[in-house]
């Protein structure tokens, strides 16, 4: 008996074995699932993606399996199966995994789905345009000088309100055209914009701000294939046998200083409030000859059409004017338009003269330049010589019409200014017309106890600004490292400043050694308010603001490093 049930167990073990062995996918397949990663699909146009799909066991394990491909989104991209993947020793493919390659054709949204072992899954596909060259359809290509076309993105993709425009010739290259184009509008259903454009326009069209309808938020540049081109408008003014030459016209050529300039403007165009103007004796923006100054801008008339300026003594070129506009469409963004005619400005003399007089509140020779009729000094005027230091200021007319300087000891040069303004023009340099000799030797007025110091008065120099300085000798006992307050080894000087304000301290020396430091102390001797020590560059500055006027300070110089030669200069400059 026992005999019989053995040989029905071994009987029923052989039968479900040879079940097995008959369909070995049978029952591993109806419990399969169908993986697919990824899930979608995002690429640009022109690109490839791949797809894997394995069809799993309850338990996780790869099971063999076959998959197809169907639906896939028609003219958007192909998906076929790598019958080639996964190659093995005696050639055809291993079946538990399965490659599906995606080959973008155009921009837009689709989906493709996979049938096979397991089930079924749809992968969505997004693809992007080109972003150089996308599959944009323009209504035209050939345009008129002012023109309009539409531009209309692949199916799935849309303008968003952050779309903008511009024409570019290169890949990188910036907007190409005259006048930057214009985004007219948007259709209803965003997928068609209409675009204005000006003259010299020739590239490609490129918007940025393009989204796909699947996700609005995430938008991305694309460039269009076609190439745009309209007239071409020589607006250097330089080919007057071009017909579609644009250039303004002057009405005078060689004008005078503080002559009146008047400029008209072409046909069809106008000057706007921003309009600037510079001359020109080349072709680029680096070809600059505005001479002595830069033009004094008087502005457009009631109309637009004309423009009023003072070009600057010696300037000589053509007038390039910014910012205009096209009266038929001023929405364009501003262009650039030159004369016609080249100016030639008249030369400005800006000699001064040089006189001596004597202040009795310095003990140095004091030299009062005075400039021309007509010229003025401002606070932003210096005054320079040959040397490591620049001279003292110690005086400006009420009128601005000369100054006062302490020169630079051991010089024999003319004064050189910058700074200077004539009627309306600034920004004028000028050289005095002799030169000045001026000694060497200077007096020596600070000492190494601060409470025996010079006591020295700022004095007030009309029209609220306030100056003043002097020149000692340096006599630093111990040149080298040596910048403690209270050794005996410094220079001091008790300062009563006449007027509140902002008041810098700029201490200079005329040799190339040395490494000086100021520090500005209380009246009181009791903390130190402000100091300069951080380089050994000429010169050395320090600011404190006093609230209230006739308030005394500890001015204190000392050496840090290295040997010092020459003389000490101290200016002194109060903003009120």
């Amino acid at each position: 008996m026992n005999a019989v049930k053995n040989c029905l167990v071994v009987l029923a073990a052989a039968v479900a074995l040879a079940s097995c062995s008959a369909d070995p996918n049978k029952s591993s397949a109806g419990q399969a699932t169908l993986t697919v990663t990824p899930g979608s699909v995002a690429i640009r146009a022109g690109t490839t993606a791949e797809v894997f799909a394995t069809a799993q066991d309850p338990l996780g394990g790869a099971v063999g399996g076959s998959f197809t491909i169907s639906n896939p989104t028609p003219t958007l991209f192909t998906a076929v199966i790598d019958t080639g993947y996964t190659p093995v020793s005696g050639g055809g493919h291993v079946d538990t995994r399965t490659r599906i390659v995606v080959t973008a054709l155009t921009a837009g949204d689709g989906s493709f789905t996979i049938t096979g072992t397991g089930g079924a899954k749809t992968i969505a596909v997004r693809i992007a345009p080109d972003s150089l060259n996308g599959n944009i359809t323009l209504s035209k290509s050939t345009l008129a000088e002012i023109d309009t076309f539409t531009a209309t993105l692949p199916a799935g993709v849309r303008f968003t309100s952050g779309t903008t425009v511009g024409i570019y010739h290169q890949a990188t290259s910036a907007d190409s055209a005259l006048f930057s184009p214009v985004l007219v509008g948007i259709s209803a259903d965003s997928e068609t914009a209409t675009v204005a454009v000006g003259p010299n326009s020739g590239g490609r069209v490129r918007f940025d701000g393009i989204a796909n309808i699947s996700t609005p938020t995430i938008t991305y540049p694309v460039r269009g294939g076609t190439i745009l081109s309209s007239p071409t408008l020589d607006t250097s003014g330089t080919d007057v046998t071009t017909p579609l030459v644009v250039h303004v016209t002057l009405n005078v050529t060689h004008p005078a200083v503080l002559d009146t300039v008047t400029a008209t403007a072409p046909a069809g165009w106008l000057f706007t409030p921003a309009t600037t103007v510079h001359l020109y004796k080349g072709p680029t923006v680096n070809d600059s000859s505005d001479g002595q100054a830069q033009p004094v801008i008087i502005g457009p008339s009631a109309d637009s059409t004309t423009f009023k300026f003072l070009p600057g003594p010696s300037g000589h070129g053509q007038a390039r004017f910014t910012h205009m506009v096209l009266k038929s469409n001023p929405a364009f963004a501003y262009a650039a338009v030159r004369s016609i005619d080249t100016l030639t400005v008249a030369a400005l003399s800006t000699v001064g003269a040089v006189a001596y007089v004597r202040a009795d509140s310095f003990p140095d020779t004091t030299v009062t330049v005075t400039l021309p009729a007509g010229f003025k000094f401002t606070p932003d005027s210096r005054a320079t010589m040959p040397g490591k230091s620049s001279p003292i200021t110690v005086g400006v007319a009420a009128d601005s019409s000369s100054i006062s300087l302490l020169l630079t000891p051991g010089t024999n040069a003319p004064v050189a200014f910058s700074g200077i303004v004539y009627h309306d023009f600034t920004g004028l340099a000028f050289t005095a017309n002799n030169s000045v000799n001026v000694a060497a030797a200077v007096p020596d007025l600070g000492g190494d106890d601060p409470f025996a110091g010079p006591a020295i008065y700022s004095p007030t120099l009309g029209a609220g600004v306030l100056v003043g300085g002097f020149w000692d000798q340096l006599t630093f006992q111990n040149n080298g490292a040596d910048n403690v307050i209270g050794d005996g080894d410094e220079q001091w000087y008790f300062i009563t400043l006449t007027e509140a304000g902002d008041v810098t301290f700029t201490a200079d020396w005329t040799g190339a050694g040395g490494d000086l430091d100021m520090f500005i102390v209380d009246g009181g001797f009791t903390s130190i308010l402000s100091q300069d020590g951080a380089t050994t560059a000429h010169p050395e500055s320090a600011t404190i603001s006093p609230s209230a006027a006739n308030t005394s300070y500890y001015v204190g110089i000392t050496n840090s490093s290295g040997t010092v030669t020459g003389a000490l200069g101290l200016q002194i400059s109060i903003a009120p």
